[in-house]
């Protein structure tokens, strides 16, 4: 600026100009508690400039969203306002919704979102790879598609399975058939024969099985072998005869901690 020129006054003391007469948060001092919705409802803030224009019919820029988040301290997952121990007992407390342990990271950060707690993903699943690392493997952390479902079960009983293994048997004559409890991971009974291809010896072992136990699962899962027809065939039979009411389309959800184990008369 040249020596001999006076500074003149400010062109616009007040910072407004031709689209707002005033800053927006005095305009909109809800604001800050809209952002937070946004937040809380899993809504990116690269989204929100365009999601309060159609919403609220307000003008905002990702730059003024930005310093409200911050001058506001309002929560975020970075910036959650808790302590390490705090994270992990809003974990623990929102996991007991969820006795199967079917949620996924992912679940537990939206569940936890709508009650404005904000959690890193990788610090869920880190603790819930401590807590239950059978869980946190079957939902495979990490993985970009999440299977909708995983190696659970309700309870014990609820599931058998049953397979057969034949590659010891050209060298050593064997075969094995067993039966494993889904739930527990606990192997039920496993047998050694000389011969697994007839279709009838499975099903008369698993009929052993339920014996000896006085009892049978509501489902046991198979692969495509052999024995599949007829054990299909008898399992539904029994389930006729011992639970006909209700029908197989009714039975109780999974998600119920309360597990039928069918009892067989004598």
């Amino acid at each position: 600026m040249p020596a001999d020129r006076e500074k003149g006054p400010v062109n616009n003391p007040s910072g407004g100009n031709q689209h707002r007469s005033q800053p927006l948060l005095k305009q909109h001092p809800e604001l800050p508690q809209w952002i937070q919705k946004y937040i809380d409802d899993g809504v990116k803030q690269a989204d929100m400039p365009q999601a309060f224009l159609e919403e609220y019919a307000i003008t905002i820029g990702l730059r003024s969203i930005e310093r409200i988040v911050k001058k506001h301290d309002l929560r975020t997952s970075r910036h959650s306002g808790l302590t390490d121990v705090e994270k992990g007992a809003a974990i623990l407390a929102i996991t007991q919704e969820d006795p199967l342990a079917r949620w996924g990271g992912r679940k537990i950060k939206e569940k936890l979102s709508l009650q404005s707690v904000h959690i890193p993903r990788e610090f869920i699943d880190d603790l819930r790879a401590v807590l239950d690392r059978d869980a946190s493997n079957m939902r495979k952390p990490g993985a970009k598609k999440v299977h909708t479902r995983g190696l659970w079960s309700a309870g014990p009983n609820e599931e058998w399975c049953v397979d057969g293994h034949e590659k010891i048997l050209p060298s050593m004559g064997i075969a094995v058939w067993g039966i494993v409890d889904k739930y527990a991971r606990h192997e039920l009974n496993l047998w050694a024969l000389p011969d697994l291809r007839q279709a009838d010896i499975p099903p008369a072992l698993y009929l052993r099985e339920i014996r000896a136990r006085g009892g049978m699962p509501l489902q046991t899962t198979s692969d495509k072998g052999s024995e599949t027809g007829l054990l299909a065939a008898t399992q539904t039979a029994l389930r006729q005869i011992y639970l006909p009411d209700p029908e197989l389309e009714t039975v109780p959800d999974r998600t119920i901690t309360i597990i039928y184990f069918l009892g067989l008369e004598e």
